[in-house]
């Protein structure tokens, strides 16, 4: 485990800056596969752009959440 997944599971700030780190890879994986014209890369390069979509929607829920006070910002 590295220092930014650490801080990404206990600052919602940080998920959501991982998370979007994480769809900016995806999206670029999905073009070199589409450049590829390999289709089991481009499945499975869509499918990580997918779940990319998913986390950054997961971390922008989290923050919004925090950010309005509905839980707190600290583990318990």
């Amino acid at each position: 485990m590295n220092m930014t997944t650490t801080a990404a599971n206990t600052d919602p700030r940080a998920a959501l800056d991982q998370a979007a780190l994480h769809l900016y890879d995806a999206e670029c994986a999905l073009h070199v596969a589409r450049q590829s014209r390999v289709d089991k890369w481009i499945n499975a390069a869509a499918d990580h752009l997918h779940l990319a979509v998913l986390e950054l929607n997961a971390a922008e829920h989290a923050l919004s959440a925090v950010l309005s006070g509905d839980v707190a910002t600290s583990p318990a």
